[in-house]
C-alpha cells in the first residue's frame, strides 16, 4: 500500500522573512507604541505610522542595533513631537538641530505642578533620538506635525560625517527640551504641558512652546472629507476682492490647530460679514437714497436716513446670520459636505458636558430633501455650538461643550462645512 508524498514546505518569501526578523527585534517597541507596524519597501524594512503619523517611516536595517535599542526604550506619544524614554522616565521634545539663541543653551529650572517637581531644561539630544532621526524618510508631504522636527537632525548626521564640504556644521548643536522624571500618562502629560507652555510664557514671551498636536489617531478613523468640492480644481481662477479682515479670521481658522478655535473663527467670518447685512426692503431704500438727486448736497441728511434704517432694522443679530446664511450659501455644495458623514448629521450628538444637539439630517435624506429643509436649521445648529463653546466656564450655563478629547472628534465634522459657509459669505458678501 503507497503512501502518499507529503507535501513540500514552501518557504516563505524573503521579504516576510525579513519582516519577521525586524518584528521580532522590535517586539518591545511594537507591543508600547500600537499604532507602528513593521512594512517591507524596496526590500528594506520601515517602520510605518511611528507616533500615529503616516507622514513619515523609519527605515529599519537587520543589523541597526543602535535603532533597535532606541525604539525598544521609548515610547512615540503621537500628541507630541517628542519621545518618552521608558527607563529614565524623561520626556524629550524634539527641537532642532540648527543654531538656537543664546539664552536657551543653559536655560535650566524647577516646575512644580499638582504634587510632582519636574526639572526641565534645553539640553543636547538623546543618542535614541538621533538614531531614530538618522533613518528617518519623509513619507508624504509635512502636515502641522512637520515630520517631527526630525529633518534637521537627519540632516546634521549626514552633513557631520562630510566635514569638508559643510564646514558650516559645526555651528549645529542638536537640541531638546527635556522634561525629566515624568511618568507617562498621555491625559496628564498634555494637562501638565499646557500649563508648562502658559507659565513659560508668562515670563519669556519668546520662549519655545511644547508642540500639543490635535487626536491624530481618532482623526484617521473619521471618513475622508471632501477635497474638491466643484469636481476638479479650474484652469482660471477669477479673484474678487475680499474684506482683508475676514481674511484675517479665515488665515487664523485654516492655521488653528485647535478644533474649537477652528470653529469659533470661521463662526466669526459669518458674525461679521453679517453685522452690516440689509433684508432686501432695506436695501433697496438705502439704495433710494444714494440714488436721490439730493444725497450729494445733503449729505448729512441722507447719512442720518441710512443710519436710521440700520437702526431701525427688525432683524436681530441671530437673524441676520439666518437670513445672510440663506441668501449666500449654496445648499447644494453644503450637501456635499455634509455626505461624507451623514451618518453623524443623522444623529443626536450628545456632547460632554451636557449640550446636545438633535441631528441636522435624516438618514434616507437625498439633496432635494435637505434644499427644502436646509435653512433655518443649519445656521441654528451652528449658533447653539458657538454658544454652548463660548460659555463653556460659565456656571450659569448647564449645557456645555467641555474641553476633551472626544468633543474634538463630535465637533470635527462640522468644520468643513462651516468652513465652506464662511468662504462663501465672504466671497458673496458685497456682490
Amino acid at each position: 500500500m503507497k503512501t502518499k508524498a507529503k507535501p513540500k514546505k514552501i518557504p516563505a518569501p524573503a521579504s516576510d522573512d525579513h519582516k519577521k526578523v525586524i518584528e521580532e527585534k522590535l517586539s518591545t517597541f511594537l507591543s508600547c507604541n500600537g499604532n507602528a507596524k513593521i512594512s517591507i519597501r524596496d526590500k528594506v524594512a520601515c517602520v510605518e505610522n511611528p507616533w500615529g503619523d503616516s507622514t513619515l517611516r523609519l527605515l529599519a536595517k537587520k543589523d541597526d542595533e543602535a535603532l533597535f535599542e532606541a525604539l525598544n526604550n521609548v515610547v512615540l506619544p503621537p500628541r507630541f513631537t517628542g519621545i518618552w524614554h521608558a527607563d529614565t522616565k524623561d520626556l524629550e521634545i524634539i527641537w532642532t538641530a540648527f543654531p538656537i539663541g543664546q539664552e536657551f543653551k543653559n536655560r535650566s529650572f524647577s516646575f512644580k505642578f499638582g504634587n510632582a517637581e519636574f526639572k526641565c531644561e534645553f539640553g543636547e539630544s538623546s543618542k535614541r533620538l538621533m538614531a531614530i532621526a538618522l533613518n528617518f524618510q519623509p513619507a508624504a508631504a509635512a502636515t502641522v506635525t512637520n515630520h517631527r522636527n526630525l529633518d534637521s537632525f537627519r540632516r546634521y548626521q549626514i552633513y557631520a560625517a562630510n566635514k569638508e564640504q559643510h564646514v558650516f556644521i559645526t555651528e549645529w548643536k542638536p537640541k531638546s527640551f527635556w522634561v525629566r522624571g515624568i511618568d507617562w500618562d498621555e491625559s496628564l502629560t498634555i494637562d501638565m504641558a499646557r500649563h508648562l507652555n502658559f507659565f513659560m510664557y508668562y515670563f519669556d514671551r519668546e520662549t519655545p512652546r511644547i508642540l500639543i498636536h490635535d487626536e491624530a489617531l481618532q482623526k484617521a478613523e473619521m471618513p475622508e472629507a471632501l477635497r474638491f468640492p466643484f469636481d476638479a480644481f479650474p484652469a482660471t481662477i477669477r479673484g474678487l476682492p475680499v474684506d482683508r479682515n475676514l481674511l484675517g479670521l479665515w488665515e487664523s481658522a485654516v492655521d488653528a490647530s485647535d478644533i474649537y478655535r477652528r470653529f469659533l473663527y470661521y463662526y466669526q467670518i459669518l458674525e461679521y460679514a453679517a453685522f452690516y447685512y440689509l433684508d432686501d426692503k432695506s436695501l433697496k431704500q438705502v439704495k433710494k437714497i444714494l440714488a436721490s438727486p439730493q444725497c450729494v448736497v445733503g449729505i448729512d441728511e441722507s447719512a442720518r436716513q441710512v443710519m436710521d434704517l440700520m437702526i431701525d432694522s427688525k432683524l436681530s443679530d441671530e437673524a441676520k446670520i439666518v437670513a445672510m446664511i440663506n441668501q449666500m450659501v449654496d445648499p447644494k455644495e453644503l450637501w456635499k459636505e455634509l455626505l461624507p458623514y451623514k451618518n453623524y448629521f443623522s444623529s443626536e450628538m450628545k456632547f460632554d458636558g451636557g449640550f446636545c444637539l438633535p441631528p441636522l439630517i435624516k438618514s434616507d435624506w437625498e439633496v432635494d430633501d435637505f434644499l427644502a429643509a436646509w435653512t433655518p436649521k443649519f445656521p441654528d445648529a451652528l449658533r447653539k455650538i458657538r454658544n454652548a463653546l463660548v460659555h463653556a466656564r460659565e456656571a450659569r450655563m448647564v449645557n456645555i461643550i467641555s474641553p476633551s478629547n472626544a468633543n474634538y472628534d463630535r465637533l470635527r465634522p462640522w468644520i468643513a462645512p462651516l468652513a465652506l459657509a464662511s468662504m462663501q459669505a465672504m466671497i458673496f458678501r458685497d456682490a
